[in-house]
């Protein structure tokens, strides 16, 4: 059976569009995609409710979660797939708003094992955790590459906000709410900026990329240069 589901816009049943950015290891779904509960064998009992409690427990390999899906997902009913975990307040309002819980964020893979629910527009479906990469050890865990086709210049050239929280730079930027970007970017104890995190939203679209992209000065100049701000006009390797 697959797992996708219906467009109001399109007023048809739609699989993702996500692009293809083959310099990242890991690619999957957003958390507005994915929304982690705490629950390990059973729809949460408030699940009627938007407002049904989101997890603040990292996922654990080897344990299993239920989770709620939404569309753009379009997958087999027993697929295995990659996933953003972040804590409940950054899940409603952004790293940007709650930095504290980066490092408590992870990508996840984990293999659907069982549907409990499917509706028009959502799914509660039960899933094995297979690994769990939290973002505080990903330069450690993930190979690192280099950005040799100088990836900012690839993605969407739209102004949008760069924040620096301790050792993470972080970027937001939309168009009009329509298509738009998060960047989580590293900085080792060398001053080295590692791209560990790319979400990137549009139609049909709300693709996670994770990996270990070693920055060079050019793309982090380049990924400043969008901030409109007076606080931030460059940032140098």
């Amino acid at each position: 059976m697959k797992l996708n589901f219906y467009c109001g816009a399109c007023r048809k049943y739609v699989d993702k569009e996500h692009p293809s950015y083959p310099v990242f290891e890991f690619s999957g779904y957003s958390d507005d995609v994915v929304s982690w509960s705490d629950e390990m064998d059973a729809i949460p009992s408030e699940a009627t409710s938007e407002k049904w409690k989101r997890s603040n427990v990292i996922p654990t390999e080897g344990s299993t979660r239920v989770i709620r899906i939404q569309g753009p997902f379009s997958e087999q009913s027993d697929a295995t797939f990659w996933s953003l975990y972040t804590p409940a307040l950054a899940h409603y309002n952004g790293w940007d708003c709650h930095p504290e819980e980066i490092e408590e964020s992870a990508f996840v893979k984990v293999k659907i094992v069982k549907v409990f629910e499917k509706r028009e527009k959502f799914a509660w479906i039960k899933v094995n955790i297979e690994r769990v990469i939290l973002f505080r050890s990903a330069i450690q865990e993930v190979m690192p590459v280099d950005d040799e086709a100088l990836f900012i210049r690839k993605i969407y050239d739209i102004e949008g906000t760069l924040d620096i929280f301790g050792d993470w730079i972080h970027f937001h930027a939309s168009a009009q709410g329509d298509l738009g970007y998060t960047i989580l970017i590293k900085v080792d104890e060398s001053g080295i900026c590692h791209l560990v995190y790319y979400m990137e939203w549009g139609n049909h679209c709300d693709a996670a990329y994770f990996g270990n992209i070693i920055l060079s000065k050019e793309s982090v100049d380049e990924l400043a240069s969008r901030d409109p701000g007076e606080h931030i006009t460059s940032w140098s390797t």
